[in-house]
């Protein structure tokens, strides 16, 4: 029996076709009659299920709208068939067909049972209605051969069209049917309705396919990003070459793409000015998704890690064995002549042996020079040699294993670039107790191939130039409880100072002609060029100085310790221009930076000379205690670091995985003024000062668990584009403006 409420709830319009099947018995096919047949619409159909049943409930309805006259009246029995029969519904009157009486119901069950003849006499035949489609391609209107079409209401049978993309359809009912047509190739025809009416016997349709589409084959993009390794940004016109695709540039955002490439393993090439190139870096691209991206590293061509590399390649020589010599000559106060000590050391130029000068005074217009295995000694703060008008007082040049006890040295005459002292080719010397007082440039100069060199409570006071100088390669040197003091440029200058092939090791003048008038004073370094190394300052005073108090130009692990650098002009020290492993130890660094003895040519040399000078005539652009640019891998830890004009620690640029931890920086910006702010500790990048110089923001440092104390105007200031640097437990107290000012967002 067919549930009402379900039928009534998904038909709110009219029934075309009403199908009785389920419950057979004679009350649930009367039910189910009553309930539908008014819903039917004229011309609509009403189908019984299981007509030749004895016990069908069907065939008693059948009889009983005959017996009524219902049946011709307002139904027709246009059809009976093995199995069901057909009824038309012809007009609206409302029916509700009572159920027969008992013994009416028993007549007709009688007849049923085959005593009283059924069937009329004729049964009319009922109209055979066909369907004729045609299947044609839309855009040739061609017929469709092997097309397939299903109508769900007969049970999803179906058909084939023919070789002329027909086919016959026979005994549909008038009815709208549902189809849907497939064909090989063609875009699938669904929910197509077909009417067929009761007005003519043969339909015709025609139905279009619309051809598939051609299959696309959605191969990958490849995208890959290249970036500096250093500081994680893109870099833009970078060229990638591949044998299986055409080469291209990145943009300005380092991105390059590489559309509809197939699953494969690529291999790449990049170049880009001023990185090393990468070849053959294997890129596999899958099937799928549609975008893959990658991301290649590239390494700067940073001389400084060049010359990193190169450093252990370089052979030092053998520690000198000194000849044992038990000589010693002594020279009387009144045979001090110059005459007698050039005799003397004439005649240990083989052997060696001790010479040693008297109290007084001597005065030499001849550069002294000293034998290997020669050992000279005078008497602490009374034997003096005074040197008038020579490039070189002492001078040590292919000889080793000398010491110098206890001597005042002056060096008299016009400034020229020269010095007291001069060591060049020698190895394992020791210098102590030796005062040197206005020399004509530098008081200790060593250039050239000097190892293992200690010097011991050594001064210099009032150098026209630099108190001590290692120029090149210098290595080994020790300085302990030494004073550079009132020099007119800096206490302690440490350089890989240009040697051009033409020009003589020994003629420095045209050696800083060609830095400071050829080639700049800030030009880059070649990875090639010596340098001093592993030199160290340890207990050393370096104070009232023109300029810097200590300054390196390229060096290695240069150590500073247990020193006082205070009161110098400009910079306390400065690691800079492709100075790497450096350390800065428990030092004081005080009172530096203010600026105030430059004049006009060296703050233009210095870039700075338009941003203005201060009442007391010292210039707006104060200096740090500690300054670092283009350094790498220096450490800066448990100085006492306070009231310097500028800031505390200056990263100037290019300043890579150094580390300031566990300082004291108290109550610098001393020089604070409308122009510029000073800090507890900068890190930064600035301008070039030299168009082949490094000038990448500062990166990869650490500002850890330092005390920054008193009036900076930040107690750490980064500026924008440096990047991965970390700031992590400094304890700021009484910051200006704010403790961490951060532009790097």
């Amino acid at each position: 029996m067919i549930n009402p409420v379900s039928i009534y709830i998904q038909t709110k319009e009219k029934i075309d076709l009403l199908y009785i099947d389920g419950d057979y018995s004679v009350k649930g096919v009367f039910a189910d009659f009553n309930t539908y047949y008014n819903d039917v619409r004229i011309g609509g159909y009403i189908i019984l299920h299981k007509i030749y049943s004895e016990t069908s409930g069907s065939r008693v309805l059948i009889e009983h709208l005959k017996a009524y006259r219902a049946i011709p009246n307002h139904i027709e029995l246009i059809e009976i068939s093995a199995e069901i029969a057909v009824l038309h519904k012809k007009t609206d009157k409302a029916m509700y067909i009572m159920f027969p009486e008992a013994n009416r119901l028993k007549r007709i069950q009688h007849k049923l049972l085959g005593k009283t003849p059924w069937f009329p006499a004729k049964i009319v035949p009922t109209p055979k209605y066909q369907l004729q489609i045609n299947v044609i391609d839309i855009d040739t209107k061609k017929p469709i051969a092997g097309a397939k079409i299903i109508c769900p209401q007969l049970l999803d049978k179906f058909k084939i069209t023919d070789a002329n993309g027909s086919i016959l359809c026979d005994h549909y009912l008038p009815n709208r049917y549902i189809f849907e047509i497939s064909a090989p190739e063609y875009m699938i025809q669904d929910d197509l309705f077909i009417d067929i009416s009761a007005e003519k016997l043969l339909h015709k349709s025609t139905i279009p396919l619309k051809k598939k589409p051609p299959k696309v084959i959605i191969l990958p993009t490849l995208m890959i990003k290249v970036v500096d390794n250093l500081l994680k940004k893109p870099i833009s016109n970078a060229k990638l070459s591949c044998y299986q695709l055409s080469p291209l540039i990145t943009n300005q955002d380092g991105n390059i793409s590489f559309e509809r490439c197939l699953p494969d393993q690529y291999s790449f090439d990049i170049t880009a000015d001023a990185y090393h190139s990468q070849q053959q870096i294997p890129i596999e691209i899958a099937a799928t998704p549609t975008l893959q991206s990658f991301t290649i590293e590239l390494e700067m061509q940073w001389a400084l890690f060049e010359r990193m590399n190169l450093i252990n390649q370089i052979e030092i020589p053998a520690r000198f064995s000194k000849a044992s010599n038990s000589y010693k000559s002594i020279i009387p106060a009144e045979e001090f002549t110059a005459k007698r000590l050039f005799k003397e050391i004439a005649a240990l130029a083989k052997t060696g042996g001790e010479i040693h000068l008297p109290e007084g005074q001597l005065e030499l217009t001849e550069t002294l020079k000293l034998p290997s295995n020669l050992r000279l000694i005078g008497i602490a703060g009374k034997t003096e040699l005074i040197f008038k008008d020579v490039d070189f007082g002492l001078m040590i040049q292919n000889h080793n294993g000398i010491e110098v006890e206890n001597l005042r040295i002056r060096h008299q005459g016009t400034h020229k670039f020269c010095a007291a002292i001069f060591i060049t080719q020698a190895t394992d010397l020791i210098f102590s107790n030796v005062e040197i007082i206005k020399p004509r440039a530098v008081g200790f100069l060593f250039a050239d191939n000097v190892h293992r060199t200690r010097l011991a409570h050594c001064s210099v006071y009032e150098a026209n130039l630099v108190g001590f100088m290692m120029v090149r390669n210098v290595w080994d040197t020790i300085l302990q409880s030494c004073v550079a003091e009132g020099c007119k440029q800096g206490g302690v200058f440490l350089t890989d100072l240009k040697l051009p092939s033409h020009i003589d090791p020994l003629d420095f003048h045209n050696q800083i002609h060609h830095t400071t008038e050829i080639i700049g004073n800030f030009a880059p370094f070649d990875p090639l060029d010596p340098l001093p190394y592993r030199n160290s300052l340890i207990d050393c005073t370096f104070r009232y100085n023109r300029k810097m108090g200590i300054t390196t130009d390229g060096v290695g692990n240069l150590n500073v310790v247990n020193c006082v650098i205070a009161n110098n002009d400009c910079e306390g020290i400065t690691i800079d221009n492709g100075s790497w492993g450096c350390q800065i130890l428990n030092c004081h660094i005080y009172n530096n930076g203010r600026r105030g003895l430059q004049d006009e040519t060296e703050l233009n040399q210095d870039f700075v000379e338009q941003m203005g000078i201060m009442e007391d005539g010292s210039s707006k652009a104060k200096l740090p205690g500690i300054s670092l640019d283009n350094a790498a891998y220096c450490r800066i830890e448990n100085n006492s670091i306070e009231d310097n004009w500028g800031d505390g620690i200056k990263f100037v640029r290019s300043v890579y995985a150094c580390t300031a931890a566990n300082n004291l920086i108290t109550n610098n910006n001393k020089g604070r003024n409308d122009k510029f702010h000073f800090f507890g500790v900068l890190i930064g990048v600035a301008q070039r000062q030299h168009p082949e110089q490094s000038d990448f923001p500062s990166c990869h440092n650490k500002i850890i668990n330092n005390d920054i104390i008193g009036k900076h105007y930040a107690g750490v200031h980064l500026l924008a584009t440096t990047s991965h640097n970390l700031v992590k437990d400094n304890r700021i107290i009484d910051a200006i403006f704010t403790d961490i000012e951060d532009h790097t967002n």
